[in-house]
């Protein structure tokens, strides 16, 4: 979580070794954000950004490879 005067900016992130691997956990990042609720403490700010983001170890790529706003 990264915060600032008016904006909260939360992130979750995964781990995946493969690009199928990292489709799914982009929905499991998802999910874990919205049942869990997060950003949603006091004070609350103007502006929350919630990010889920994947990052795919595959030799070949090893990078953030699926990412998505919640």
């Amino acid at each position: 979580m990264i915060e600032s005067d008016n904006r909260r900016i939360i992130f979750e992130l995964k781990f995946a070794h493969n690009e199928n691997e990292a489709k799914v956990k982009l929905d499991e990042s998802v999910a874990q954000i919205k049942a869990r609720d997060y950003g949603n403490i006091l004070p609350l700010k103007k502006e929350t950004l919630k990010i889920a983001a994947v990052f795919n170890a595959d030799p070949v790529v090893r990078a953030f490879t699926q990412f998505k706003t919640v």
